[in-house]
């Protein structure tokens, strides 16, 4: 008979009549009085549907939801779809990189590139706008690209209708990239079409438009002036045209800071000229006495009228010095305020400072290693000491050509040639460099000329040097040699060719020469320096010079062949368009590169920084330790002493890796030399008598080859 199950309502426990017995298996939940399988309970990790499933209504409604979850995923995707097209097409539409990937078509092409991505600068997109700075800055970076992408940038700086966020982007590009904007050279193919001289209505319209209350216009009017500077009259028109509007007064201070830049550079491009076409107003004597009275009064503390009275004051009489008549005039209202009565000292100071610009000085600077390291201003005639000076520094005479030395601290009394480097007499590499600055233009105009790269001025005293040591038509000392490893290399190279073409060789004093390679001759401590330094503008002259004996043969104490070590030093380093066929020429002399027997005794490179072991004194110098063979030795015949590198081997050895070959499988046996591998050069034997034979047979049949092929 079935058994009845009595259900209480919900809250209600059950209760249980005596008839009724319980289903094995089967519980009854207090909650909802739903029967759920024995040992378990009704809770969240187990809810009740798990036993009894949903009606349809409910599955229709949790399908729902999961349709809903997928239209909500599906719409995201196509709106990020939709923004990331939105990003990328414009970058599809720009131009192509030029200076990165390939190069441009032709010049007006990339030009018009550069154009565009200058344009792109200030585009809605972020992601243009980076692209175009990162294209930018890889044409600045390349050399074959940025002249013209410079010349590009200075044209959009020049147009005042640009956008402020193009004229940023531009101006930190300049910052970056100081290289790709230097001055550009005049009278050169490669230099951009030269700008339209100004005329003084046109300066005095940007001067005005420098007062604009438009930013974008007083930033475009100070760039055009900017591009006017390069050309000293037009500097010296600017010059004209500021000092005519600084006399009127009425100078705000955003004013005086667009000018004050512009005047600087203008004064200093217009006091660097060596023959200006514009020369500035001169001024009358009451002017000039007025000048001088606002300099001589104290400015009181807190007064920016005061200070901008003197400051203009100041500014005028150093124009006014630039002319050579009005110095006298300057000079003597400046003497009269000095001897008038006791004045303070910060008007003593100023004084003082006008008072030694009138006075003929100069300059003498201390470069080492190819660097500009200090500057020691002198007054002609007037000893100066500095703090820990042994000695004072005193010239009494100097002109553009000749100083005349009484007292200083390195160089001993006597003359000294003017413009070019002077040997230091304790290091050497260091040399000094004297200026003559007779006149308060020249004393103004060198602390500009000063600022420029070191690496123009370094070129311009190693031509004035060379052209020094050509015309005097002479040997060069020791120390005159050794002074050129410290110039421009390829200039002094230059020169060495010429000295080595025309000048004999001769040795060198026994107080001289005495370098840790031993006592060299003056051309062989010539080629020394060469096979360090010098380029292929050595060649023609240390060519000739071999073949002409115009340098001394190696000897016990000076046991190298530095001739033939040089030219196989550059022939390496920098090799001349027929340097193939020389080494192909001596491949087959076994003439030494040094002596057998000689031993080096410091492995110190020629030019390290105590440059061929000079001591201080009383410290003798370094010899060269001379090992004579011994009999019955215990050194086998392959020993160093023994096997000296041989000119044709080592000759052979750069013909063959010159094309990809290895010395070793062609029969030359290596033989080091310290002195050689600090050149550079690896030396070489033939190990058999035979190798020279066949390594010439070798380039004559590459050289067929390559002639066949075209």
């Amino acid at each position: 008979m079935p058994q009845k199950l009595t259900l209480a309502p919900i809250g209600v426990s059950p209760k249980k009549s005596p008839n009724q017995q319980e289903i094995p298996g089967l519980k009854l939940s207090p909650a909802n009085n739903m029967p759920i399988p024995a040992g378990r309970c009704s809770s969240k990790k187990h809810p009740i549907h798990r036993y009894f499933p949903l009606p349809p209504k409910g599955r229709l409604l949790r399908l729902g939801r999961v349709c809903f979850s997928f239209y909500q995923i599906c719409l995201f995707c196509l709106f990020f779809l939709f923004f990331l097209f939105s990003c990328v097409s414009p970058l599809i539409k720009a131009p192509s990189v030029c200076g990165a990937e390939s190069a441009p078509s032709s010049e007006s092409t990339f030009r018009e590139q550069v154009r565009q991505w200058i344009q792109h600068l200030d585009a809605e997109n972020y992601f243009l706008r980076q692209q175009a700075q990162q294209q930018l800055e890889q044409m600045l970076a390349q050399p074959e690209t940025a002249p013209l992408t410079a010349e590009e940038i200075r044209r959009c700086l020049a147009d005042k209708a640009i956008s402020l966020e193009v004229r940023h982007g531009l101006d930190s590009l300049q910052r970056r990239f100081p290289g790709a904007f230097p001055p550009a050279p005049s009278g050169t193919d490669s230099s951009p079409p030269p700008i339209a001289l100004p005329t003084s209505k046109q300066i005095e319209a940007l001067v005005r438009q420098l007062e604009s209350d438009s930013y974008a216009e007083r930033r475009g009017a100070a760039e055009q002036l900017k591009t006017y500077l390069d050309n000293p009259e037009s500097a010296g028109q600017m010059l004209a045209v500021f000092r005519t509007r600084l006399a009127r007064g009425d100078i705000s201070a955003d004013l005086r800071r667009w000018i004050d830049p512009l005047w600087e550079r203008a004064w200093g491009a217009w006091l660097a000229s060596s023959s200006p076409s514009t020369e500035l107003s001169p001024a009358q004597p009451e002017e000039i006495q007025r000048y001088v009275d606002i300099v001589a009064r104290p400015v009181p503390a807190g007064s920016p009228q005061a200070l901008g009275s003197l400051r203009q004051a100041q500014r005028q009489l150093r124009m006014l010095l630039a002319r050579d008549d009005q110095v006298p005039l300057i000079r003597e209202a400046v003497q009269r305020r000095l001897d008038a009565d006791q004045l303070p000292s910060e008007v003593q100071a100023r004084l003082t400072e006008l008072a030694d610009l009138c006075r003929p000085a100069m300059v003498a600077e201390f470069w080492q290693q190819r660097q500009h390291r200090g500057i020691q201003h002198l007054l002609v005639g007037v000893p100066s000491q500095v703090a820990g000076a042994p000695r004072p520094s005193h010239f009494d005479y100097i002109d553009d050509t000749t100083a005349h030395c009484v007292s200083g601290s390195n160089l001993t009394p006597g003359h000294y040639p003017v413009g070019v480097a002077v040997p230091h007499p304790h290091q050497a590499d260091a040399f000094f460099h004297l200026v003559n600055l007779p006149t308060p233009r020249r004393r103004m105009a060198y602390d500009y000329l000063v600022q420029r790269d070191v690496r123009v001025r370094l070129a311009e005293i190693t031509q004035r040097t060379c052209q020094y040591y050509s015309g005097r038509r002479q040997p060069l000392s020791e120390r005159e040699i050794l002074v050129l490893a410290q110039l421009e290399p390829k200039q002094w190279s230059r020169f060495a060719s010429e000295f080595l073409r025309n000048m004999a060789d001769q040795p060198l004093g026994q107080e001289e020469g005495q370098t840790a390679a031993g006592q060299t001759s003056r051309n062989g401590l010539l080629c020394m320096i060469l096979a360090d330094q010098g380029l292929k503008e050595a060649a023609p002259g240390l060519l000739e010079a071999l073949s002409q004996g115009r340098i001394l043969p190696p000897t016990p104490e000076a046991p190298y062949a530095w001739g033939w070590i040089a030219a196989l030093a550059i022939a390496a380093r920098d090799p001349w368009p027929e340097v193939d066929d020389w080494l192909a020429g001596v491949a087959a002399r076994t003439d030494l590169l040094r002596l057998p027997g000689a031993t080096p005794g410091p492995t110190k490179h020629p030019l390290d920084d105590d440059p061929f072991g000079f001591p201080p004194p009383p410290a003798p110098p370094p010899r060269l330790k001379i090992s004579p063979p011994k009999a019955n030795t215990e050194t086998p015949s392959s020993s160093f002493e023994d096997q000296p590198p041989q000119l044709g081997a080592t000759a052979a050895a750069l013909l063959l890796q010159r094309h990809q070959q290895t010395p070793t499988a062609h029969g030359l046996q290596p033989a080091p030399d310290p002195m050689l591998e600090k050149c550079k050069v690896q030396g070489y034997r033939f190990a058999d008598p035979k190798t020279p034979e066949q390594i010439l047979q070798w380039w004559k049949t590459r050289r067929l080859l390559r002639t066949s092929a075209g």
